[in-house]
Order: C-alpha cells, then structure tokens, then sequence
C-alpha cells in the first residue's frame, strides 16, 4: 500500500448500533464521497465548508446511482483531519 492510495474501511465498533460509520481518506477521498454522498442542499460535499456534518443521501455505484440510504458526512482536510 503506498501513502497516497485511497482507501475506505468500516470504522464502527464492534457490536450493535444505530449508526455506521465508514471512513475514506487519501488523494482520492473527496471524489469518492462526492460520487456516493448528496447533501439535501444539493450542493457536493466538495463545495462546502470543511469539518461541518451535512445530511444527505447515499448512492450505490453498483445499483445505477439508486439512493440506498440516509446518512451524515463529515469531510475533513489534512492536517486536521484525525
């Protein structure tokens, strides 16, 4: 694995719960979550303010861009990014 790749894994405990939580970091993180994320704004992710939770739906790539479910994203730019 190199520095730079994108990668995305499942960062929530183990066990039940009512949230899930996937983190996506490296070069190509922004792209990603723009191509699976729509804030109810109807504005990218990328086009708005970094380190605030926006709302929005979630797309699945594999099922023709269909909404799969509702969620919350967070984006933040490194450094501050841990």
């Amino acid at each position: 694995m190199y520095i730079f790749d994108t990668i995305a894994a499942i960062s929530t405990p183990y066990g039940k719960g009512g949230v899930a939580m996937i983190r996506i970091s490296g070069a190509d993180a922004l792209a990603v979550a723009d191509a699976i994320f729509m804030p109810k704004s109807g504005k990218r992710l990328s086009e708005l303010e970094v380190g605030r939770a926006y709302y929005g739906d979630i797309f699945s790539p594999i099922e023709g861009g269909k909404s799969i479910d509702d969620g919350i994203a967070v984006y933040f730019r490194a450094p501050r990014s841990f």
